[in-house]
């Protein structure tokens, strides 16, 4: 049995939404076989951790964001922010990790700019098309930038010596499923994604179609994600109309919603479409 060297420590400092804490879960993942990893969040990002790293160390770290058009959110927003960094800085000085790896957005934010401060070596992940705002203000001091693609904009010439093409960190279960559809079944399987946090405008409008093509003569089972408060009245219109459904918040064995699906419908988040790729599942962005 390999021993983890207690000097190996590395924190991984993520939150928010799926699209920051799914990546950070990957990571942690692959790392833990040979480093004492620790994993920051906010009260956000904890939601998804707790059913996905049951077996990881978790610190919670709230943070905020100053991008706010009331003064007094703004006052309180940079007194939280001034006060995260803090909790981190005294975090960091006990914990005493070798690197801090920030996944991106405001939650990550405290952690990198304490560890900083402390000169541990912080690098930064991006895996949308525009660097976001938390990794565009660190950039100019942290070690590097892991790219999922060099396709990301936003980034000026003089950091290029910086970037590293990670591509798209993935969940070891995701990396290892394969995807196969039964084309003999007539029925049409069709699972509805809207990110972590759902998409509310795929619970008003898709119904709908659904039961339009369920009158032309298709034969649907629908698998859809949507907000708590769309759930019931969702699961109520698919059995009043007689379609086959699975409506969930959310889920974290998402191999067990692939199983058989004809195709996706997403948003098009980073992390969904590089899982769906992987699996080799068909899907459609809107």
């Amino acid at each position: 049995m390999k021993t983890i060297n207690p000097k190996n420590k590395i924190v991984i400092a993520t939150g928010g939404t799926g699209g920051h804490v799914f990546p950070a879960v990957s990571l942690a993942e692959h790392l833990t076989n040979n480093y004492d990893v620790m994993v920051t969040t906010d009260q956000r990002g904890l939601v998804y951790l707790n059913k996905l790293l049951k077996k990881f160390k978790i610190k919670t770290i709230n943070s905020s964001t100053i991008f706010k058009k009331n003064p007094l959110k703004i006052f309180y927003s940079l007194f939280l922010i001034l006060f995260s960094t803090c909790k981190s800085f005294v975090f960091l000085k006990n914990f005493k990790p070798k690197i801090v790896i920030g996944m991106g957005g405001y939650s990550s934010f405290p952690v990198c700019v304490s560890a900083l401060i402390l000169k541990i070596p912080v690098i930064i992940y991006e895996n949308n098309l525009l660097i976001g705002k938390a990794n565009k203000y660190l950039l100019p001091l942290v070690d590097k930038i892991f790219l999922s693609t060099p396709e990301t904009k936003g980034i000026k010439p003089k950091y290029e010596n910086k970037i590293f093409i990670s591509g798209n960190f993935i969940r070891q279960e995701i990396e290892n499923y394969r995807h196969n559809i039964d084309y003999r079944d007539k029925k049409l399987k069709i699972v509805i994604m809207g990110g972590s946090q759902a998409a509310k405008i795929f619970g008003e409008v898709l119904p709908q179609i659904f039961v339009e093509c369920k009158k032309v003569g298709i034969h649907l089972s629908i698998v859809q994600q949507c907000l708590d408060t769309q759930k019931e009245y969702l699961t109520n219109f698919y059995n009043t109309q007689k379609i086959d459904n699975e409506v969930f918040t959310f889920r974290s064995d998402i191999t067990q919603i692939f199983k058989n699906t004809s195709f996706v419908i997403t948003r098009g988040g980073a992390s969904a479409q590089a899982e769906l790729i992987n699996c080799n599942i068909p899907y459609i962005v809107v």
